[in-house]
């Protein structure tokens, strides 16, 4: 099989047309590409389906938050960590919110693997590395969930 992302030469323009299709084959009913988010590479609605991805970043960085969302849309169709996704979280521990960011991103590693030639754009890289997880906790989640 064909990977979908084989071409890291691709234009900025070129490279969103092809997340689009390839977003709304798996069910996303929308994407948006814009930079007005603060603080945010992306996110996913999972009442409304709709993903947003910060277009201030690099096409790289851009394509790592998308597979990162795309965990969360996977996650959410597989009834993973229900409460997280439709419910606030003020209840959760900075812990708690870290492993599930953990858990979504080892499903966007193996959507990445599926989907993207390492080749041309290299390994997923992980929003919340298991190595950088006090810090993560510390000035991201803890001071977000208040």
């Amino acid at each position: 099989m064909s990977k979908i992302f084989n071409n890291s030469e691709l234009s900025f323009k070129d490279l969103r047309k092809i997340c689009s299709d390839f977003v709304k084959k798996l069910g996303v009913k929308r994407i948006i590409f814009n930079n007005r988010g603060k603080y945010v590479k992306g996110t996913y609605n999972c009442f409304n389906k709709i993903m947003y991805i910060n277009t201030d970043q690099t096409e790289t960085e851009m394509l790592h938050a998308l597979f990162h969302e795309l965990g969360h849309h996977q996650a959410v169709q597989d009834n993973k960590w229900i409460d997280y996704h439709y419910n606030r979280v003020d209840n959760l521990s900075g812990e708690e919110i870290f492993e599930i960011e953990n858990g979504i991103d080892k499903i966007a590693e193996k959507l990445w693997s599926i989907y993207v030639d390492c080749k041309m754009w290299g390994r997923y890289k992980y929003a919340y590395p298991k190595a950088q997880k006090q810090q993560i906790i510390n000035e991201f989640i803890v001071p977000y969930n208040k």
